[in-house]
This record gives structure tokens, C-alpha cells and sequence, in this order.
């Protein structure tokens, strides 16, 4: 039997009080407009703190959830839905409650595994402007349900195991240019130890789930700020500092894929999300409730993994595409045990046609 995984990130969500970019125009008649507020503004302007977009996109996103769970409930499949950071536009704390109770009641009985990306450890602001919140921000979250309070976290699954790693910094440079790495306290002992504890269906296949790519991988789309990275040689990308380190840990612990977000687009082709030569595979996955051009890089979306370890393991790529509410097949990659090594099948499966809206004609766009 498959196990599906819903992959969901960057969601961004923020409730109309807790709207950081409103706030800025809510000032009372009393106030001046300093160069420090003005400055704010600005910041808070740009795409990077786009919050979801509410009245179209966010309800289609849960009623899709919601849709799909229903299937997968009636068919008796095994399924997962993993949020993999970024759910919230700046830590709003209400927001991140809305947010993640509706995820969850959309996509129940199947139960909901997330974690935070870096949007989730500001500190109800633009980090600049209140740097000595952050760190409290960072804990903060480690006290909310159902976020996970120690990392790594096992996610339990009938097929395989899947492990959390939280790649968010609870430092206030770090997080102005979104950047992030694993967790600091874990040495290479420990992460060895803890992985290991996990009993294993297949000890030798496994997974893994964090908000920064470990890889800088070719995109859909491409945002200005991880282009001027690029040119300076600053962390390529926006993927993790101690990138290298890690994919050799990911890969000595027997861990083959991983499932993240950030850059809010998928691979640029189903190629390009292997990586190491062949040894992991990036399930880089798009955000689902922000516009195009808007905060976000590619079209809204989100993904679904069909994974199936009876033999060689497979995992077939399925995106749901919110604008037109329509199934793609985006690509099907086997796992070779014995090179441990991915390849990229030369036929992707196909949508399978019970997923709801995979039938439907392509409709005008639901946001202009």
C-alpha cells in the first residue's frame, strides 16, 4: 500500500488584526511619521512580507485540502500532511493558531506534522525592527502544539520514517536575509543517536523535512535576493549555511529525500531536484496562498507525494495548481538501494483521475 504525503509550505498566513503591512497605516492622529517608521513601511512593503491572500486563494487552498482527505479517507489510504514551514507571515501568534487549526481540520483524521520557517521565528515584526525579541520569538514557538518542542522529531508512518529537522535561526541578522542552518545544539553524536532510535519499516530508505533546501537547486522562479546572493558568494541560494555538513549526515544516516520549501517554486524540471550526485532527492514544493508576482515565484500550489516502497522505492509528484484548480503529474523518480542513488523515471505516472478536479476543463484563472 502507498503512502501519500501532503506537502504544504510557506503559507504565510496572517488574520486581518494581525496584518504586519496594515499595521503600518493604522497610526493615530497623534503620531509623526519618523524615519525609522518610514523606514518600516518600506520593508514591510516588499514581497518578502506579503501575508496569504484571504479572500480567494486561502479558502480554495483548505477547501482543496479538504477534498483530497475526503478521497483518501473513502479509498482507505494512508496519509500524511506535513507543513514545512513558514506558516504564518511574522509570528503573529493568533495567526499561527488559525492557521494551523485549519490545515488540521481539513485535512483530518489523516493528522497534521509541521514546523517553523524562518517567517514564523520574526518576532511579530520585521526582525531589524525589533531585534531583541527574536530569540524569545524561537522559543516561543517550541511551547505551541503541534509544533514539535525537540528536533530532530520522528514522524510516524506505516512505510517509512520521517524525521524533522528545524533549520531556523533564532538570530535577528540571520533571519533579515532568511537564511538558516540545523539547529545548533545538535552535535553529529546526537543526531546519530536520536536518528537511530527511530525503528524503521526500511531502515536503509528514510526521510527528512526542513524549511531551508540543503541543496541550491534550479527553480521555477528565481527571486532578486537569491540572485544577488549568488553574485556576492553569500550562501548560494537561500539553503541552509551548513549545508554540506548536513547532506553528508542526511546521507550516512540513510536518509534519501527530503521534503522543504522557502524559495515559495518547485524545481525548475524533475531533474533538477537530485542532487549530491544522485544521492537525495529536494521535494522543494511551492506556496500554496500567496498571488504570482505577489510574494511569490511561481504559480500557487501545493503538493502531493505517492510514495510506494515495495520493491524499489517510487515516489510520484503530483502538484495541485490553485489558480486553475487542476492536477499536474510533475515527475517519478526510483530509488536504487543498491547505488544508493535516484533516478528520474522517463515517464512520470499519471495524475491518477480520482484526485479531485483532476478531470476538470481548464477554467479562466480564479486571481487576474
Amino acid at each position: 500500500m502507498a503512502l501519500y504525503i501532503v506537502h504544504v509550505t510557506d503559507t504565510h498566513y496572517a488574520n486581518d488584526a494581525e496584518d504586519i503591512q496594515a499595521s503600518t497605516t493604522r497610526k493615530s492622529q497623534y503620531q509623526t511619521s519618523s524615519i525609522v517608521q518610514r523606514a518600516r513601511r518600506l520593508v514591510l512593503s516588499r514581497h518578502g512580507c506579503a501575508r496569504a491572500e484571504l479572500n480567494t486563494l486561502w479558502p480554495t487552498f483548505i477547501d482543496q485540502l479538504g477534498a483530497f482527505t475526503n478521497h483518501m479517507v473513502v479509498t482507505g489510504t494512508e496519509m500524511i500532511t506535513v507543513h514545512s514551514g513558514d506558516i504564518t507571515q511574522a509570528g503573529q501568534p493568533q495567526s499561527l493558531h488559525d492557521a494551523l487549526g485549519q490545515i488540521a481540520q481539513a485535512t483530518s483524521p489523516c493528522g497534521l506534522h509541521a514546523l517553523t520557517g524562518n517567517h514564523d521565528v520574526w518576532p511579530r515584526d520585521f526582525p531589524a525592527f525589533s531585534p531583541a525579541r527574536t530569540s524569545l520569538q524561537a522559543r516561543y514557538t517550541r511551547s505551541l502544539r503541534p509544533l514539535p518542542t525537540q528536533f530532530p522529531h520522528h514522524v510516524p508512518t506505516s512505510t517509512v520514517d520521517i524525521v524533522m529537522f528545524d533549520s531556523t535561526v533564532p538570530d535577528t541578522m540571520l533571519n533579515i536575509t532568511a537564511l538558516g542552518r540545523v539547529d545548533a545544539e545538535l552535535s553529529a553524536a546526537d543526531f546519530v543517536l536520536e536518528v537511530d532510535q527511530v525503528q524503521a519499516p526500511r531502515g536503509n530508505f528514510r526521510g527528512a523535512v526542513m524549511h531551508h533546501p540543503p541543496a541550491d537547486i534550479a527553480t521555477a522562479g528565481q527571486s532578486w535576493w537569491r540572485s544577488v546572493q549568488q553574485q556576492v558568494g553569500f550562501a548560494p541560494g537561500m539553503v541552509l549555511l551548513d549545508s554540506q555538513q548536513l547532506r553528508q549526515r542526511l546521507f550516512d544516516q540513510h536518509i534519501a529525500f527530503v521534503l522543504c520549501g522557502h524559495e515559495h517554486a518547485p524545481p525548475h524540471t524533475s531533474d533538477d531536484a537530485i542532487a549530491d550526485d544522485g544521492r537525495l532527492l529536494i521535494l522543494q514544493s511551492g506556496c500554496p496562498t500567496l498571488v504570482r508576482g505577489a510574494g511569490n515565484n511561481a504559480d500557487p500550489q501545493f503538493s502531493v507525494f505517492e510514495l510506494d516502497c515495495f520493491g524499489s522505492p517510487t515516489i510520484h509528484w503530483y502538484i495541485c495548481r490553485l489558480d486553475y484548480l487542476r492536477w499536474e503529474a510533475f515527475g517519478s523518480f526510483e530509488w536504487d538501494a543498491s547505488t544508493r542513488t535516484w533516478s528520474v523515471l522517463a515517464q512520470p505516472k499519471a495524475v491518477p483521475a480520482a484526485f479531485p478536479g483532476a478531470r476538470l476543463p481548464k477554467p479562466p484563472p480564479l486571481i487576474p
